[in-house]
């Protein structure tokens, strides 16, 4: 009898044993299993991934990220002005009729009277309910920035730490967000004179040669230094809740002024040399703004030649954020957008790419993708919201045939009423048979092709790793748990 229970007690410790033991490949394998026997059940698929590790998002803007209830209170709080019918926001009385707007109220006033203008409000300030009321999701998407913007600026690093707050909750690790300091592209703005650019038939590198050295004699170093100082005044003033968080800054694309578009990515560049808090630049704006498409070429040049100037500085670009029957795009303008970003412009990542398939020799970008390291950032609900993408069209899995290193991001968050856990939802409607091996290594990738420094980046991963190995423990104990209540 004593040899028998000798004999049971063994095989429990070792059946203990075992499970304590499992090796990081037997807990992923373990995991694996489970996930796949809850991809047909959402509640346990949402449960899942709000708990797993995700990495960083990395296509991200600040200013999209807030929600508009956050706006409205810092509108209240700043007796801010709003139109009642456009919701166009103005930071006092004297702005708005500066705008020629007779119309504006005080937010305050509006909302006591009508307490049921906040609904409206946060439907003109975000995608909610467009569909409901018969919206186009493009247009008011991006209608929503500069109805709001004058609730974002002066609230930065508070909005900056709620935002950390969420992506500290969601298990966000690091956060590579777009952001820029208000007014400074306006103070350069005078010494982007566009009009000789048009009649000037030099060579475009020559014009851009001379034009840098006419921003560079007028001080725009003086005005890169400001521009840093009030980036990194809001990372300091941020609340970071524990995450790792990076700044990229930015370029607008949409204005008829090249020389000023120029000028502002000078200012980009230069900031991100004299701030370690920024660790790259983008270009925002529609892509597909009809200034936009016709000096796209320029654009990308302007990218090219800065890029030889400022070698060190990151690079990330919205490309191929286009489709036919959206903004002013043309058949023409699916052919080559891509292309430029990471050939003529030298970007390492872009943004969107979801024209891809378009673009000539389609195959061959994605080949140079694949062997350059080039990722792309996919922002599924904004590209159904924006571009009316859907499962059947979206060209995720283009990317995953050539093997081009992919990202998973939010975009939007706020603007669009979304987290990243409900991209890694729509990830699973869009590529059914994912595994969850290639899930870890989406979500590896969002630090690997991060602008983080090298250093910071291997201590980033090396965190990443371990979350991961207690998040597949948790998963592989409560799934046996379950089965052995």
């Amino acid at each position: 009898m004593k040899k028998i229970l000798t004999l049971i007690l063994s095989l429990i410790l070792f059946s203990c044993a075992e499970k304590k033991d499992l090796t990081v490949s037997e807990l992923s394998e373990k995991t694996g299993i489970y996930f796949n026997s809850i991809k047909d059940d959402p509640s346990e698929l949402k449960h899942f991934f709000t708990k797993m590790p995700k990495g960083g998002d990395i296509h991200h803007h600040s200013n999209g990220t807030p929600y508009a209830e956050e706006f409205i209170q810092n509108a209240i709080n700043d007796s801010c002005y709003i139109n009642p019918f456009t919701y166009q926001l103005y930071s006092n009385r004297e702005k708005a009729i500066l705008q020629g707007d007779t119309s504006a109220v005080l937010i305050n006033t509006l909302l006591q009277n009508r307490p049921d203008k906040k609904d409206s409000i946060i439907d003109n300030w975000s995608v909610r309910n467009y569909k409901e009321n018969n919206r186009d999701g493009h247009d008011l998407f991006f209608s929503t920035f500069t109805k709001f913007d004058p609730a974002f600026v002066g609230y930065e690093s508070e909005l900056l730490s709620e935002i950390c707050r969420r992506a500290a909750a969601d298990n966000i690790s690091y956060l590579e967000t777009m952001i820029a300091a208000p007014n400074i592209n306006d103070s350069i703005a005078k010494f982007a004179d566009a009009g000789q650019w048009d009649s000037d038939n030099r060579a475009l590198l020559t014009k851009l040669a001379d034009l840098y050295t006419h921003f560079k004699d007028n001080n725009i170093s003086k005005w890169a230094k400001a521009n840093a100082d009030s980036l990194d005044n809001f990372y300091t003033r941020t609340n970071k809740h524990g995450i790792d968080l990076k700044f990229q800054t930015y370029g607008l694309r949409i204005s008829a002024n090249q020389p000023k578009i120029f000028g502002s990515l000078i200012l980009a560049f230069e900031t991100a040399t004299l701030s370690e808090n920024v660790v790259g630049v983008n270009f925002v704006a529609p892509e597909d703004n009809a200034n936009a498409l016709k000096n796209y070429s320029t654009h990308m040049q302007m990218f090219g030649f800065l890029h030889e100037k400022y070698p060190q500085v990151n690079i990330s670009l919205h490309a191929g954020e286009l489709v036919p029957g959206k903004g002013s795009v043309k058949e023409s303008d699916l052919k080559f957008h891509i292309n430029e970003a990471l050939k003529t412009a030298r970007a390492m990542r872009i943004g969107h790419g979801v024209d891809i398939t378009g673009e000539d020799n389609y195959e061959e970008v994605l080949r140079f993708m694949n062997k350059n390291g080039r990722a792309v950032e996919i922002n599924l609900e904004s590209n159904e919201v924006i571009l009316e993408t859907n499962t059947k069209d979206h060209p995720i899995n283009a990317y995953r045939k050539y093997n081009v290193p992919i990202c998973i991001s939010s975009d939007d968050e706020g603007v669009l009423r979304t987290n990243l856990i409900n991209q890694y939802m729509l990830l699973i409607e869009y590529v059914p048979d994912i595994s969850y091996e290639e899930i870890k290594s989406i979500v590896f990738n969002s630090i690997r092709y991060s602008f983080l420094v090298e250093n910071d980046k291997s201590g980033v991963l090396k965190k990443l790793k371990s979350k991961f190995e207690e998040f597949e423990k948790e998963i592989v104990k409560d799934n046996d748990q379950s089965k052995n209540p």
